[in-house]
């Protein structure tokens, strides 16, 4: 990777640029989405790289794609392969072509920072990211250390953050048994239309049927499937889903 560094914007910095950019975006889904849909609106011309809105139903990211495309959004699925540039940006694809742009926003997702936090000393246990592995309650693998938030190994929302670091106070020092539940846990991409949901995609509902899973209380995905409901909506055809 060969670029200037002030070409490079992450995802809570674009209201610092102080001029209208030619943007290139590697895409999360939420953050990536919302920003193109925001800069497009502005006159920005706005390019997205990579799978588009991938953890939602098929028919529904189809529907917002097109959306997108109707206001001017260059959508790209290739994947990319290396980046150049020093007075704007140059973004190779894995299918030999090249997308250039002013500025290149990142938002491909988070990952907890906990390579410092001396948890493999105080007997807590992390996934290959990093991600604190906690049960229903909280706790993590040391029966005294509790964690919550993106920290841990659970969706990354706010709303859920802040369910998790009520009940992990509460355990902590109130020895109580507070849990937080997952059935139906909502996401919603803030584009607009939205794209909303609740449960489970009909793809994890055949993953878990396929593969036979027992019911575990402290696996994520089981804890999200217990109502057995998806509902994505789009606001402007009014499309919804039921699973």
């Amino acid at each position: 990777v060969a670029y200037c560094p002030e070409r490079l914007v992450q995802g809570k910095a674009l209201d610092e640029l102080a001029t209208l950019p030619q943007i290139v975006g590697a895409d999360d889904e939420r953050a990536g989405d919302r920003a193109a849909e925001i800069f497009r609106r502005l006159g920005a011309a706005v390019t997205l790289i990579g799978r588009f809105a991938p953890h939602a139903e098929p028919e529904l990211s189809d529907v917002l794609a097109q959306v997108f495309r109707d206001e001017g959004i260059a959508l790209i699925t290739a994947r990319a392969s290396s980046i150049e540039g020093t007075r704007g940006v140059a973004v190779a694809l894995d299918d030999g072509t090249t997308v250039s742009g002013s500025h290149l926003l990142v938002a491909t997702g988070r990952r907890p920072r906990t390579d410092d936090l001396g948890l493999s000393e105080a007997g807590v246990d992390t996934d290959t990211r990093g991600a604190i592995l906690t049960d229903q309650h909280q706790r993590t693998t040391s029966p005294n250390i509790y964690a919550a938030g993106d920290v841990t190994n659970s969706p990354q929302f706010v709303y859920l953050a802040a369910a998790q670091g009520a009940a992990a106070a509460e355990n902590a020092i109130g020895n109580l048994d507070s849990s937080v539940d997952l059935t139906g846990l909502p996401s919603v991409i803030f584009t607009d239309p939205q794209l909303g949901s609740a449960g489970l995609t009909e793809a994890e509902i055949r993953y878990l049927m396929a593969n036979e899973w027992a019911f575990d209380p402290d696996d994520v995905l089981w804890r999200r499937s217990k109502l057995g409901l998806r509902l994505t909506a789009a606001k402007q055809d009014a499309l919804k889903r039921f699973m």
